[in-house]
């Protein structure tokens, strides 16, 4: 059992896991977040430090290596010296990140952390190390106990291997068979029971252009929580009409889970069906949408398109999952994929049937989650390129295909964080609307070829950043320190920064909008260039566009 009295080296690894834990990583963190973060790598720190003194002692005693200093004063004064410099060591680093920490939440527009809410995040910090410190000493307990009982029958040795093994296995038949899936159960409950709610401030909508209409072959219970979030918000004819001059109804349809029992195909057989109905085939900009796990849809990819469309456009989009992003990234991401595949080929195979001169032009997007599915239907770049007109992918997972591909193809001299592919003749890479234009480095990029495709990332986005990769080795896009909103004394430790990186996910999404996972004014002017409209709508016009979608979204509540 871990001993009361404090372990040294404990204390030492646990001092020197905080320290790592609070350098500087892609977010500035909350007291809260830090306390959960910094108490767990602590706690686990100090459980490595005690287990390495106790090993190496008893090594030690097993060898008869002993240690005697000829000096009485290094004896004496040694170890408290050792300890003084660690410790100024400590308070440096910390001190040093804690300034690095606030001059990025400056930078990027969050709220810096304060003395007071820092020393809040250091006491939480204390109480979480101290609980895993109990965790792993009823482990210990257990471990020792089994020892003993299996000491009784077999010899010491064999009982300590047999209770190493046991001790194993119950680990993670607990976590894994036990712990894990009763979790993903209740949140798949959870969100199922969420999956029936309405938010506040969304109603049925009555004009026919939208699904859950009283016109639509679906009905607006069926289409989910999410689903009935897209349908009851959004421009209306009128409100595009005040921005623009004049404007079309946009179609917004939708397909959830409850709408059809037979699966995808059921699905997109209905989704067809609504797009007929609505007259989606008669509009000049067709839009397939991939959503994200619980079946999302960012209105600031889609109300942008939209606005600058005047309304002659039409969204579609399905729900394929209850669930979160995270629980389906780990479960069933087969499920995404699929499901934007299905979308996408029933939709692409309908515009096949009509006649070239009367298909609308076809966009293909997604967030998160979604980018990732909306780049599956498609084998290469070639491929996208050859069967849509454009297409947006904003916040793509790391190993997203498509992006991923391209990225690894790069030129040499552009940075990991904004690649550039074959000049960017029909892909571009983006941060902010400069990037259309330009690389990192301010270099003009080539001329911007049809079909476009826009891949749209920011360099403190974790989402796009994590991978298991990270534990071994460094990535490029920190290596090159390429990233403008990335604090530039961000190192990379193995193994501590893919926790590191691990650790701001939860928190990519409160990011302001232009960093982090939040994407918002930015879509405003890629949209421009991915619809051809540059130079045709006045930036006064750009400028009425971002302020009126974002008063929409701030005004219903939703973000």
């Amino acid at each position: 059992m871990l001993p009361h009295s404090p372990s040294a080296l404990g204390v030492l690894v646990a001092l020197v896991m905080y320290v790592i834990s609070v350098s500087p990583s892609l977010l500035p963190r909350r007291w809260w977040w830090h306390a959960f973060v910094s108490g767990i790598m602590a706690g686990l720190g100090y459980c490595a430090g005690w287990l390495l003194q106790n090993v190496g002692y008893a090594v030690l005693v097993t060898l008869g290596v002993e240690f005697h200093l000829r000096q009485p004063w290094v004896s004496r004064w040694g170890p408290w010296i050792l300890l003084a410099l660690f410790f100024i060591w400590c308070v440096y680093s910390v001190v040093r990140s804690g300034r690095s920490a606030y001059r990025q939440a400056v930078q990027i527009g969050m709220r810096p952390v304060g003395i007071g809410e820092f020393l809040l995040g250091v006491a939480g910090t204390v109480a979480t190390a101290m609980f895993i410190v109990a965790i792993a000493r009823v482990a210990v307990w257990l471990f020792v106990a089994t020892v003993g009982f299996f000491n009784r029958w077999i010899p010491y040795i064999l009982a300590w291997w047999a209770a190493l093994a046991l001790l194993v296995i119950v680990v993670f038949v607990i976590s894994n068979k036990v712990v894990f899936r009763f979790a993903i159960a209740y949140f798949a409950r959870e969100a199922a029971r969420r999956d029936n709610r309405t938010a506040s401030g969304v109603y049925r909508p009555t004009v026919p252009e939208r699904s859950g209409s009283p016109a639509s072959y679906a009905s607006w219970e069926s289409a989910g929580a999410q689903g009935r979030t897209f349908l009851g918000r959004g421009p209306n004819r009128g409100d595009i009409a005040d921005v623009m001059g004049e404007a079309k109804e946009p179609i917004r349809l939708y397909i959830g889970r409850a709408a059809s029992g037979g699966g995808f195909a059921a699905q997109t057989e209905l989704l067809l069906r609504e797009m007929e109905r609505a007259g989606a085939f008669q509009r000049e900009y067709l839009l397939v949408y991939t959503s994200t796990g619980s079946g999302w849809v960012n209105d600031w990819i889609v109300e942008p398109m939209e606005y600058l469309t005047k309304g002659d456009c039409a969204t579609v989009s399905m729900q394929y999952s209850y669930m979160f992003s995270a629980a389906i990234f780990v479960t069933e991401m087969d499920t995404c994929r699929d499901a934007a595949t299905a979308l996408f080929e029933a939709v692409y195979s309908y515009l096949q049937e009509l006649p070239p001169d009367q298909r609308p032009k076809l966009y293909v997007a997604g967030e998160s989650l979604g980018a990732e599915g909306a780049q599956a239907p498609f084998v290469d770049l070639q491929d996208l390129l050859g069967k849509v007109d454009g297409a947006l992918f904003v916040g793509a997972p790391r190993e997203a295909r498509l992006s991923q591909e391209l990225t690894e193809l790069r030129h040499r001299g552009t940075p990991e964080v904004l690649p550039v592919y074959d000049s960017g003749r029909n892909a571009r890479f983006v941060s902010k609307p400069r990037d259309l234009h330009e690389d990192l480095y301010g270099r003009e990029l080539g001329q911007w070829q049809w079909p476009r495709v826009v891949f749209a990332q920011h360099a403190s986005d974790p989402v796009v950043w994590y991978n298991v990769p990270l534990m071994i080795r460094e990535p490029d896009w920190l290596r090159e320190r390429a990233g403008e909103d990335v604090s530039p004394n961000m190192r990379y430790t193995p193994f501590v920064t893919y926790l590191q990186i691990l650790a701001d996910l939860p928190m990519a999404g409160t990011a302001p909008g232009g960093h982090g996972h939040t994407y918002e004014e930015e879509l405003v002017p890629i949209w421009l260039s991915l619809l051809g409209l540059e130079g045709k709508v006045s930036p006064v016009t750009v400028r009425a566009v971002e302020a009126a979608v974002r008063a929409h979204i701030d005004a219903s509540g939703f973000r």
